[in-house]
């Protein structure tokens, strides 16, 4: 019970390090330390063996650019969802408060609350710049031959970020989601009740 509830209590402080990227210009979210492989020494490997790390580098940078897009699209789809029952719910909560059912209307206020975190959520990671690496040509140009080597080494060094970016993105993604799914039904008993 401990282990999930210091789990939980980590993952809402990297979503709210999310959401306040919103708000404060240049501030880079939090990231999980999801990916424990460091990158070795490829300095004496011979050029196939850097071709071959290259290769399999431009790879996982291309999955790794492929998922953060995924997880982009399915935020604004999340971030639309939640919006929409946002809005719904205000109007039932002000109608509730016209009415003087201001018990009911305590409770539309806290599935305001989660449907406004989940938009909030959706939001940032729609756009928060995702810390995926890339090769900066001009900066390989500088480089003293075998470019091979540098190049090799360059794309086992991104591997990590972007892997613990995409993590840190997914539970993101997860607990927006969530707290939709909590706020979603508030509009449902809401609409019930006020007709």
């Amino acid at each position: 019970m401990r282990t999930w509830l210091n789990s939980l209590r980590q993952e809402s402080q990297y979503y709210f390090s999310y959401i306040a990227g919103l708000f404060v210009p240049d501030r880079q979210p939090r990231y999980f330390d999801a990916h424990p492989n460091e990158p070795g020494d490829v300095s004496s490997w011979s050029a196939p063996d850097w071709r071959l790390l290259i290769e399999e580098g431009r790879r996982q940078q291309d999955r790794q650019l492929a998922l953060i897009e995924a997880l982009r699209t399915r935020a604004q789809f999340l971030f639309t969802t939640a919006v929409t029952v946002f809005v719904i719910t205000g109007v039932r909560v002000g109608d509730l408060i016209d009415r003087g059912t201001l018990g009911l209307a305590a409770i539309g206020a806290l599935g305001l609350s989660l449907d406004l975190l989940s938009a909030l959520g959706a939001a940032a990671l729609m756009f928060i710049r995702a810390d995926l690496g890339t090769i900066d040509a001009a900066k390989l140009s500088q480089q003293a031959p075998p470019i091979e080597r540098y190049l090799a080494g360059a794309y086992s060094r991104l591997v990590r970020p972007g892997e613990n970016t995409i993590a840190t993105h997914n539970s993101v993604f997860r607990r927006a989601a969530f707290l939709l799914v909590l706020g979603a039904p508030v509009t449902g008993v809401l609409w019930i009740f006020v007709h």
